[in-house]
């Protein structure tokens, strides 16, 4: 940077002098992303010319289009009741939401997961999308088996690791998002389906204009355009604040014969 000229004829005195890094002609806008820290330093002069700075710097970012999140594991601890005077049931916990499947074909959610869709109460052209992904330890290969019985049992889990996922934080951060759950349960494809699909309803939203909703393989999906601006339809604005992030457990079963991981 010092072979480029950004004020000649510095002087001493109240007078604020502006930069702007994220100019093209610094070749710095591909490689500052949020957060980030940057430090001003000056060549030695004589006492007589010397320029002290000082002061907040403020700098901008550029759009990765498109950002792709790597697939996180999610696991499920589930629950599978014989029962010999109902319909024989099978509970899951899953992405912070119990789901219940019964043997007549219905799936249906008991707790919603933690996915949330909203406008901003005091801007209601941004939507603000909340994604706390809940995994069950999905680091540990041996994390998984089989308990049956017919005493009682507790549950308990512990918070092992928590990622925050790096939209920027504070503003309209994302211009589209697509939110996909890959499961090879075709019952659960079309329960997610269902509940991306009434979440975004729930919130206002409009099909086809501010959202879609569908089934791609293996992977139910839903993806968010935004607030539909019937004057510009097809405006590109970043109208969608992401704020994402990823929590780790380890589960625990306690009460058949000892404990079980």
């Amino acid at each position: 940077m010092q072979d480029y000229s950004v004020y000649r004829g510095i002087a001493s005195g109240a007078t604020a002098y502006t930069v702007d890094l994220m100019d093209d002609a610094y070749g710095l806008n591909t490689l500052i992303r949020s957060p980030s820290t940057i430090t001003l330093t000056q060549e030695k002069q004589s006492p007589s010319t010397q320029v002290l700075a000082n002061g907040n710097i403020t700098y901008g970012f550029t759009e990765m289009n498109p950002y792709t999140i790597t697939p996180i594991a999610l696991g499920s601890v589930e629950y599978q009741a014989q029962n010999n005077y109902w319909i024989r049931q099978n509970y899951y916990y899953q992405m912070g939401g119990v789901f219940l499947q019964q043997a007549d074909g219905n799936t249906t959610y008991k707790l919603p997961p933690e996915i949330t869709f909203a406008y901003d109460p005091a801007n209601p052209e941004i939507l603000v999308v909340n994604i706390n992904g809940l995994s069950i330890d999905p680091g540990l290969p041996s994390n998984h088996g089989i308990v049956g019985g017919n005493s009682p049992i507790q549950l308990k889990t512990t918070l092992t690791n928590i990622t925050t996922m790096p939209f920027v934080p504070g503003t309209a951060n994302t211009k589209q998002i697509t939110i996909g759950v890959t499961t090879t349960d075709n019952k659960a494809r079309e329960m997610w389906r269902n509940y991306f699909d009434y979440t975004a309803q729930v919130a206002g939203m409009t099909p086809n204009k501010e959202y879609s909703v569908g089934v791609l393989g293996t992977t139910s999906y839903i993806t968010l355009y935004g607030y539909y601006n019937p004057v510009n339809p097809g405006s590109d604005d970043y109208d969608i604040n992401v704020i994402a992030s990823n929590a780790t457990y380890l589960t625990t079963v306690h009460g058949v014969g000892g404990i079980v991981q």
